[in-house]
């Protein structure tokens, strides 16, 4: 499974949370739609402190790219 994100907040935070203190949550993805106007030094901290957190530029096309090679990874495997 996936969560999205489109800013730094309850969004990410709360699944960030259960990811890191519940095993079903393990391997949830955690995806960060970064914007022009997202604050340099948030992805920094974020990027520092929440490697869980993949940060995506490009929006939804580009989180869609992602997504359907995941699932063509995941089909070869």
């Amino acid at each position: 499974g996936a969560i999205v994100g489109d800013v730094f907040s309850l969004d990410l935070a709360l699944p960030l949370a259960l990811r890191r203190s519940e095993a079903g949550w393990s391997r949830v993805r955690l995806f960060w739609i970064l914007h022009p106007y997202t604050p340099a030094w948030l992805v920094r901290e974020v990027n520092a402190h929440a490697p869980e957190i993949e940060p995506i530029r490009g929006g939804l096309p580009a989180l869609a790219e992602i997504l359907v090679g995941s699932s063509a990874d995941q089909g070869r495997s």
